[in-house]
């Protein structure tokens, strides 16, 4: 199995920082697990959360492999902005004890 974890928001640009910090959703966490052997049965979800803040603790204990930008001209220079930051996941404990992190510092009830 294969492990992965993400941050990624979608917002508009030009627009003012205050409107995007109210929304309650700017930001996906996704960790999700991968059949690496049969990628193409897709994989399974271990946690989804739609959050309005990322602490910095959670970039400064999980190693980031990489940062991806896309950026889409919707005319009168407004651009919308895909951004995501992929994580270093390699086992299944790593990944419980992130999904366990992040439910502690959303108090996810389950």
């Amino acid at each position: 199995m294969k492990f992965y974890m993400a941050i990624s928001a979608s917002f508009n640009e030009p627009r003012k920082r205050k409107f995007r910090k109210n929304r309650k959703d700017l930001f996906d966490i996704v960790v999700a697990r991968i059949n690496e052997i049969q990628p193409s049965k897709g994989g399974e979800n271990l946690l989804h959360l739609k959050v309005g803040y990322i602490p910095s603790h959670i970039y400064e204990s999980i190693p980031i492999n990489g940062v991806d930008v896309d950026r889409f001209e919707l005319g009168n220079n407004t651009y919308s902005v895909f951004q995501s930051i992929n994580f270093k996941v390699q086992t299944q404990e790593q990944a419980n004890d992130i999904i366990e992190m992040l439910n502690n510092e959303y108090q996810v009830i389950k």
